[in-house]
């Protein structure tokens, strides 16, 4: 979409799909240049996340990144306090596995834990356990079904 990320010797990550409305650049150790050939943009540093508005062409900054952003070549997840729905998401979408919530009542369930290269079926075990639910294997992927929880 017209942006350029110049490598200022670094390990940094892109997250551009045509379906999103944004940009975003990750840099896990270094910095690197975040800009268009019509604007200056923005320098990052190791741990900041830039993010290219493409509707407003703008630019901004989140200082804190999300633990999760490199998972997709690491296999590490850090949830903290984190809903079901989104941890499901995030497996999945690394795992490149459907991963359903047969109710809407699980998906607020919150849960801390880390799964370091985990195979999808350990890490689903873990979650099953930790949240009292069942967790079954379906031809295109997995699921997950309890009655709720107590942490929501």
């Amino acid at each position: 979409n017209g942006t350029l990320v110049e490598d200022i010797g670094t390990a940094f990550n892109v997250v551009a799909y045509d379906s999103t409305s944004t940009v975003e650049v990750y840099v896990e150790s270094g910095s690197v240049r975040f800009y268009t050939p019509q604007g200056d943009g923005i320098t990052l540093v190791a741990g900041e996340t830039g993010i290219y508005n493409k509707k407003t062409n703008t630019f901004s900054r989140k200082g804190i990144a999300d633990p999760n952003v490199t998972a997709y070549k690491t296999k590490r997840f850090v949830f903290v306090d984190t809903p079901l729905r989104v941890v499901v998401k995030e497996l999945s979408s690394v795992y490149g596995v459907g991963i359903a919530l047969k109710t809407s009542a699980i998906e607020n369930c919150k849960i801390t834990v880390t799964f370091d290269n985990e195979k999808l079926e350990s890490a689903l075990e873990v979650i099953a356990e930790t949240l009292s639910l069942n967790v079954t294997k379906l031809d295109n992927g997995y699921m997950l079904e309890g009655t709720g929880c107590e942490n929501e």
